[in-house]
């Protein structure tokens, strides 16, 4: 099959996903969720919330295994470098962080 025949058999099932979707979207139906939010979307944001919380519980962990690893290393070598220790810092910032922005950024969505 060629490429232009496998794009137009693509591009009609997407269409016709919307067309039989769209009448039930537009129904405005009780889709529940955890606040009473009848919005179609509030499964996506509470998902993403929750992984955003996981997410950040396994990453202040691994950082901080990995930074004791790295100094420990560092320490038995002599190779102990500013400018990496630095970028890592900055790095674990960002990632204890980043429950908390993704938190701030759903929080506009729902």
């Amino acid at each position: 099959m060629k490429t232009k025949h496998l794009l137009t058999i693509a591009a009609l099932a997407a269409i016709a996903t919307i067309a039989i979707t769209d009448p039930a979207l537009a129904q405005g139906i009780d889709l529940g969720g955890s606040s009473g939010d009848t919005k179609w979307y509030s499964f996506i944001v509470e998902g993403l919330k929750l992984i955003s919380e996981g997410g950040g519980a396994i990453i202040v962990v691994l950082l901080g295994l990995g930074l004791c690893v790295w100094g420990g290393w560092g320490a038995v070598t002599g190779r102990l470098d500013a400018q990496q220790a630095l970028t890592r810092v900055i790095g674990g910032i960002i990632g204890v962080a980043s429950p908390t922005i993704a938190e701030q950024m759903l929080s506009f969505i729902s």
